[in-house]
């Protein structure tokens, strides 16, 4: 049982507390690594950001595929993990199940949990057929 700090009866920490640790030494090591000239650079260079709410909002039918290498709770659910292949082939799936068209707007959550090798957590909308 968990107590309202996060912690277990017994004192032990969360995956959640975990989580979060290990998210905030992550950021902190970027911050030292990364500089901020080199961040302002890259952040210039980007694409505009889209419009996340106004897609999911839409009066339209509106998918989030989740992509994950591991989780918490499953452990390894795929040894080889590439995003951008499963981001194609939820395209092709979800075009031939008719559940989307040729230019309509998905969310894609790919993520790695702690200790998992990969890049940080990402959110991006894929626009089907693209």
């Amino acid at each position: 049982m968990e107590t309202m700090s996060g912690e277990t009866m017994s004192g032990d920490r969360t995956i959640l507390d975990r989580i979060v640790d290990a998210r905030r030494a992550s950021v902190a090591h970027r911050k030292r690594v990364l500089p901020d000239v080199a961040l302002k650079m890259a952040v210039q260079k980007a694409e505009p950001p889209r419009n996340f709410v106004a897609v999911l909002t839409r009066d339209c039918f509106n998918i989030i595929a989740e992509l994950k290498k591991a989780s918490p709770s499953l452990g390894i659910i795929r040894e080889t993990y590439m995003p951008a292949e499963l981001a194609a082939l939820i395209d092709k799936r979800l075009r031939k199940q008719k559940l989307v068209k040729k230019g309509d707007i998905v969310g894609m959550i790919a993520g790695t949990p702690i200790g998992a090798r990969g890049t940080a957590n990402l959110m991006r909308l894929m626009r089907i057929g693209s």
